[in-house]
């Protein structure tokens, strides 16, 4: 190993191992365990050769890392505290958080200590991986190819000129050998004091598959109802559904026939209904079906649609339904809309895009502070943190509850990043705007 140190990027690093080592260090013995744990409990040997003020200060030191260790465990402090490996001159540092850490003397420690010399144990629990350096990653999509320093989302998806909502990473540019943990920074750059709220952000990652279709169904691809022509609506167009019912009505569906459903590998997805015109009903209710040739496959809890949202978040489903053999392409399935009025009135709702959007890895953004024009939300799955910020040299705060798991790509796979933003009247203007950047770091379980 060509340099071990401990400490964290806020308060730098020790060295304990060979570059830049300064007395007391004189030789570090690392006894990595192999396992397929998730957490590995180790231990580092360190030898000590100095003068005993010297061998006090780093104990000491290590000492400060400990309680650091501790107080992130209480979000008291607000990095974890990592081993740092380089295992070649000049090559790329590879971290991993400690937690448990203790630090153990052979019995006579305290005779040698005097004498200029000590030998001492670093016990610790680190996760099953070491990560590389934040990199980032070139995106594509419908705005262009390989794009680095930020690339422009909208948000929506259509036909219409770089109108895209999610951005694609080539496999080509993750050099990884596990699931990587993501980085992205998301600035919204939309004019004038419209706030954006809420966001949501869902990872779709596939070995052969890159497209962004059939995750949106336009219009015309929403079974019935009737079509109006509109600049303001999703590939210009929106339907129109109308019942009178006081039971479950079918309103609209999608099919996803047999040449895509392959692709959607029995992952887990939220369907995500648009609506052109938030409506006004104060006692309508929605419901997801997965259906095959009329044949019920799932029913979903229904969910409260209030009055003014343009949206509406509907609850998860896996596609295609269940784990199959795989002996074949999986059959045809519809993602089937059903409503609910309570009064069994005329209804009426206006539609323009229906999206399937990827949960594998998400996570839902709730913005009790806005995001106004040049403000930028930072997520880091690596450190397990995300802040606002109003500017790029104001400082960090917090202003969203995050509700999800960590961000990651895996490693031979395409992966798409999926967005959505929220203004503070529950609606997703179409003609919001935003600018991405993205990173990983490589993750790898053995150096």
């Amino acid at each position: 190993m060509y340099q071990i140190a401990i400490g964290d990027p806020l308060a730098g690093y020790t060295v304990l191992h060979g570059a830049s080592v300064s007395p007391p260090a004189l030789k570090t013995t690392c006894y990595f365990t192999f396992s397929a744990d998730p957490f590995v409990t180790e231990r580092i040997e360190l030898q000590l050769k100095g003068t005993p003020a010297q061998i006090t200060a780093l104990l000491n030191t290590l000492d400060v890392v400990i309680q650091r260790a501790n107080l992130y465990d209480l979000a008291a402090y607000p990095s974890p505290q990592y081993l740092r490996f380089q295992t070649a001159a000049a090559s790329a540092y590879y971290v991993t958080p400690i937690s448990r850490v203790y630090l153990e003397s052979n019995p006579a420690g305290y005779i040698h200590h005097q004498q200029g010399s000590r030998l001492i144990t670093l016990h610790y629990t680190r996760p099953n991986y070491f990560d590389g350096p934040k990199t980032e990653l070139p995106l594509s999509g419908r705005a262009g190819t390989n794009i680095t320093g930020g690339y422009p989302l909208y948000n929506h998806t259509d036909s219409g000129a770089n109108h895209g909502s999610t951005a694609l990473v080539n496999p080509a540019h993750l050099v990884t050998s596990l699931p990587a943990p993501l980085r992205f920074e998301i600035t919204f750059t939309t004019p004038g004091p419209a706030p954006n709220l809420d966001l949501f952000v869902g990872v779709f990652s596939h070995p052969s598959y890159y497209s962004d279709l059939p995750f949106f169904a336009y219009y015309n691809a929403l079974i019935g109802g009737s079509a109006t022509a509109d600049g303001g609506a999703i590939q210009g167009n929106y339907k129109t559904f109308t019942w009178t019912s006081a039971a479950w009505e079918k309103v609209t569906y999608y099919n996803l026939d047999s040449s895509v459903i392959l692709y959607f590998s029995g992952s887990t997805y939220r369907p995500i209904v648009h609506f052109f015109a938030p409506h006004a009903y104060t006692d309508l209710y929605f419901r997801v079906q997965v259906e095959r040739s009329g044949e019920v496959l799932f029913v979903s809890e229904p969910v409260y649609s209030p009055a003014g949202f343009g949206y509406l978040a509907l609850p998860p489903i896996n596609l295609p339904p269940n784990f199959l053999l795989g002996d074949v392409n999986p059959a045809s399935v519809e993602i089937a809309l059903y409503a609910f009025r309570e009064s069994g009135a005329l209804t009426s709702v206006d539609i323009d895009c229906l999206t399937v959007f990827p949960l594998g890895a998400a996570a839902s953004f709730y913005g009790f502070v806005p995001l106004l024009s040049g403000h930028a939300l930072v997520d880091d799955s690596h450190r397990g943190r995300f802040n606002l910020r109003t500017s790029s040299g104001a400082g960090e705060s917090v202003g969203h509850t995050r509700i999800g798991g960590d961000l990651t790509l895996r490693p031979g796979h395409f992966s798409r990043l999926f967005f959505y933003g929220s203004d503070d009247l529950h609606t997703m203007p179409i003609v919001y705007q935003y600018d991405l950047l993205a990173f990983y770091y490589p993750r790898v379980r053995f150096l």
